[in-house]
């Protein structure tokens, strides 16, 4: 085969500007090597759109987000008073242990 059109831009061109393929016709694929690249390059382009889409898609929605900020805030709190009351009974104690030890 010394020449082939591309089934893209239609042009004849010389066997060497195709790329070699197992289960293409004469042992080539149908697209010559500038187009078959254009294309790799839009269905690449394509998929990096549609992953970014996805992943924006997955950000956690604001009133979610709100949800959960107001969950933290009331753990924190809750945990805040613990440590309060714990601090107040260790006063405590060491007033007690005073006391004794005179």
């Amino acid at each position: 085969m010394v020449a082939r059109e591309c089934n893209d831009c239609h042009e004849w061109l010389p066997a060497s500007e195709f790329y070699n393929s197992d289960s293409g016709a004469y042992g080539k694929y149908n697209r010559c090597k500038k187009c078959y690249n254009r294309r790799h390059k839009e269905a690449a382009k394509k998929r990096k759109e549609q992953r970014k889409a996805e992943r924006e898609a997955r950000q956690p929605r604001p009133h979610t987000h709100e949800a959960l900020k107001r969950k933290y805030d009331q753990l924190y709190e809750a945990y805040e008073d613990v440590c309060k009351q714990n601090y107040k009974m260790a006063s405590k104690l060491k007033d007690l242990q005073e006391i004794l030890e005179r």
